[in-house]
């Protein structure tokens, strides 16, 4: 495992390979100054001119004033050098500026060994080896036998064995690799915290790590099985410090509970310390959040939707005959974007009101416990605003139906089911006198549902309501990332925009109250309604 500085770029040097530069120290006088004094002379122009004069080399300077003379820059292989590999790395430089234009011959017996292979690899305690492509630990790295700290963060893992590494590490880093298994660290005796996070762990059953395991991390994995999960992790008699956030099991409703009551020992989980109430098991406790072996894990979700404002009221027509107007009603849909676009109606339709339209509507919905619901989660929800618009129609009863059935049969030129229109080219009838008791008669039929002159109302006409227009108005984004990063709710005032052809920004329709949250087994009884998705 050897480790090449970064090289600085080369650059040309107008000086010889045996001319040197002289650092002038403070408080001392250079011998070169009273020649510096000839080195610039000003001619009558006032252009500066430079006396030719022999090259300057380290064999004119005296011992005493040799130091602080160092040859041509380009040869420090540690000028821009990168040192956030290693703790040590700094004073490896030292090392290197200390001795490297000192022969073997003159070193200190004691100094001879420095730089050799054995040196390096008992040098270093720390190494962090971030994003160089490594895909896997072979023996070698057993030969860096002070190490105490290895970080291997963002490379291409899949796999490792601990007996390859040296067994008094401490800290291990093998966060964002491509592990699909909790490997074996049982062999590392002297582990304190081994990291694993964003990788592709799916299961840790049958996990073994040493007793001096204080702290895990396994975040950002595939974890489904809270009951597989916990029961793994209590076998490790000293964890006091767990992050399991951004798994599918840490949405489940109770997990932060069963992980608790499991864990023993645990302090912090998930970045958060566990209080003193967690720990209670008595029976003044409740124990419904814990989940029970035997229970299929969900993770559920309530949007509850309070109220809307600044909504510009419908056009509604006044209807030319006796029907009613028509109706407008809204309501709203629930939509998850990254789980194959799975819809809930999420309210009631309400009528539209002129300051603020109370919605108060409440609806859980449940997901499987799976990585397609948890990349979801790290996506967006959307609410979507629906107007519905209703017409009314005359139902037509059994007596109506006879009545329009005789009167086209006995009006010559007409056709069945034309509404007594005559037939195109067809003759109509002369004007008649007109039977007062017989046109009263008609008359009540055509007019049934309007006042008459004494103004009563004739109810003999139904009207039904039926749906002409279901449009979309708006729509706004919630972002649901933040329950995956331990947040329990989402509050606010959300803004209801639509997009409009050739305009510049989108149109701003209302303003929508809501929430988003985790709800406990009380707030999921109290909803409207319950909808599953598989």
């Amino acid at each position: 495992m050897g480790i090449a500085p970064e090289k600085s770029k080369s650059r040309t040097s107008p000086i010889k390979k045996k001319e040197c530069v002289k650092a002038v120290r403070p408080n001392k006088i250079s011998p070169l100054a009273p020649k510096a004094k000839t080195l610039n002379n000003r001619t009558d122009s006032g252009k500066a001119h430079v006396r030719a004069k022999a090259p300057l080399t380290l064999e004119d300077l005296k011992d005493e004033d040799a130091e602080g003379v160092t040859q041509d820059w380009e040869i420090d292989l540690w000028a821009k050098a990168d040192l956030d590999w290693s703790n040590e790395a700094a004073e490896l430089k030292q090392l290197h500026h200390k001795f490297k234009n000192t022969s073997t011959s003159q070193l200190d017996p004691n100094d001879r060994a420095i730089f050799s292979e054995d040196f390096i690899f008992g040098f270093f305690k720390t190494l962090r080896l971030v994003d160089k492509k490594i895909s896997r630990i072979d023996e070698d790295a057993k030969k860096l036998r002070n190490l105490k700290e290895l970080s291997l963060t963002g490379n291409l893992i899949e796999s490792f064995e601990s007996r390859n590494l040296p067994h008094d590490l401490q800290i291990l880093h093998l966060n964002a690799n491509k592990l699909t298994n909790c490997p074996n660290i049982s062999e590392l005796q002297s582990l304190l915290h081994f990291g694993a996070s964003y990788n592709i762990i799916k299961s840790i059953d049958g996990f073994k790590a040493p007793a001096s395991l204080i702290s895990l991390d396994l975040s950002g994995n595939e974890l489904c099985d809270l009951q597989e999960t916990v029961n793994a992790l209590a076998y490790i008699p000293n964890l006091q410090i767990l992050a399991l956030f951004r798994n599918p099991l840490f949405l489940i409703e109770g997990y932060r509970k069963t992980v608790v009551s499991k864990v023993s020992r645990l302090a912090v989980l998930d970045e958060v310390n566990v209080s003193i109430s967690e720990r209670t098991t008595g029976p003044e406790v409740s124990t419904d959040t814990i989940i029970s072996p035997a229970a299929t894990p969900e993770i559920i979700l309530m949007i509850k939707l309070q109220e809307m404002t600044g909504l510009f009221p419908p056009i509604i027509d006044e209807p030319a005959d006796s029907r009613p107007p028509d109706e407008i009603l809204y309501f709203f849909e629930a939509i998850f974007n990254g789980y194959n676009n799975a819809r809930l109606v999420c309210s009631d339709p309400i009528p539209w009101a002129q300051d603020m339209m109370d919605i108060a509507s409440t609806y859980c919905v449940s997901f499987p416990v799976t990585k397609a619901v948890r990349d979801a989660f790290d996506g967006k929800m959307s609410l979507k605003l629906y107007q519905k618009r209703y017409t009314f129609v005359p139902v037509l009863n059994e007596a109506m139906l006879s009545t329009m059935s005789m009167a086209e049969g006995s009006k010559p030129g007409t056709r069945p089911g034309s509404s007594m229109r005559p037939v195109s080219g067809g003759k109509k009838d002369a004007p008649r006198a007109a039977s007062p008791k017989k046109d009263a008669g008609k008359k009540g039929v055509a007019d049934k549902g309007k006042k008459g002159a004494k103004g009563k109302k004739d109810d003999d006409i139904q009207y039904e309501r039926k749906l002409v227009g279901d449009t979309e108005l708006a729509i706004t984004h919630l972002e649901l990332k933040p329950f995956l990063e331990g947040q329990k709710a989402i509050n606010g005032d959300f803004h209801l925009e639509r997009l409009v052809l050739d305009a510049p920004v989108p149109i701003l329709v209302s303003t929508l109250r809501a929430s988003v949250k985790m709800p406990t087994k009380e707030e999921q009884a109290a909803a409207k309604g319950h909808q599953r998705f598989p």
